[in-house]
């Protein structure tokens, strides 16, 4: 087995470990009965492998509910940590408001929210706006492989960030979506922020799509990455074959990834990003980059 190789089973082989404890996806059948609920507007895993659903009605009004790893019981109400007694609903309860009419969220919001600490006493305090910025913080440990993996992988880095603090994001410069990913994220790479363009052609193999991917890899400094999303098709260079491979390499690795996380077989989009979130320390993978909401749950407002 050659290196290539290897680096791909152990990303494949260690995403697979990783996601079956920490990100499993809930089944086809909780998916089901959750919609018959509401509209899902997100799912994600959280500590306890406990599932945090936001759900959303006609009307305007959200909701959070949790189900339990066994996919048996429905839960509602607020979440401590054993650990430190820390609250760990009220951030997704906050960012479920992303997701309620504009009457709903002032009506909560605009009041003092009395909320139950875990020895039992209550406390009448506002409701904080700013729970985002997952990427934000010190990450304390060894740099997880993949993170390493795709530190290393052909693209563009834009910022100063270390590998920890860095969001990486799989995109395919004919889509539509990556591009306005790329100018949503300019506010935050201006603010200092770190982000990695890994090329890929995950919405079929071209010539001219090659051409287009090449020209960051093969020239890479900004005004080479602005040129790639400003949706010109004129902007291609010829692909060296060592180009041609990194692209290749870099769907494989987004193929791998997304197996992982979402299960085998499941689809496959761009632009997609991975990085570490600092309040689990785990990795995390976001889609639909180009939606502000995203990027707000990544590095803040």
């Amino acid at each position: 087995m050659n290196n290539l190789k290897m680096k791909n089973a152990l990303l494949a082989l260690s995403v697979s470990l990783f996601a079956s404890t920490i990100y499993a996806a809930p089944s086809a059948e909780l998916q089901n009965r959750m919609k018959a609920m509401g509209t899902v507007q997100n799912h994600q895993v959280i500590d306890g492998g406990l599932t945090a659903w936001t759900i959303s009605s006609k009307s305007g009004k959200v909701a959070v509910f949790y189900t339990t790893p066994d996919e048996k019981v429905l839960i509602k109400g607020n979440l401590w940590k054993t650990a430190d007694r820390k609250n760990i609903s009220d951030d997704i309860n906050l960012k479920a408001l992303n997701y309620a009419s504009p009457e709903f969220k002032q009506r909560v919001l605009g009041k003092a929210t009395q909320t139950t600490t875990a020895n039992g006493k209550h406390a009448n305090q506002p409701i904080q706006q700013n729970f985002t910025a997952e990427i934000v913080g010190k990450f304390n440990g060894p740099v997880p492989e993949i993170i390493k993996l795709l530190d290393q992988a052909a693209g563009y880095k834009e910022g100063k960030g270390n590998a920890t603090d860095t969001l990486y994001v799989f995109y395919d410069p004919r889509c539509k979506w990556c591009h306005q990913a790329y100018y949503e994220t300019r506010r935050y790479v201006d603010k200092g922020f770190t982000i990695k363009w890994l090329p890929t052609l995950a919405l079929g193999q071209s010539e001219s799509g090659y051409r287009m991917a090449a020209s960051i890899l093969q020239s890479p400094k900004a005004d080479s990455l602005e040129k790639n999303f400003n949706r010109d098709a004129s902007y291609q260079v010829d692909p060296t074959d060592k180009s041609r491979k990194n692209i290749d390499t870099n769907l494989e690795h987004l193929l791998a990834l997304v197996a992982g996380f979402d299960g085998k077989g499941a689809r496959v989009s761009v632009p997609t990003g991975f990085y570490i979130n600092k309040r689990t320390g785990k990795i995390k993978k976001v889609d639909a980059l180009s939606e502000s909401i995203n990027l707000e749950m990544v590095f803040g407002k």
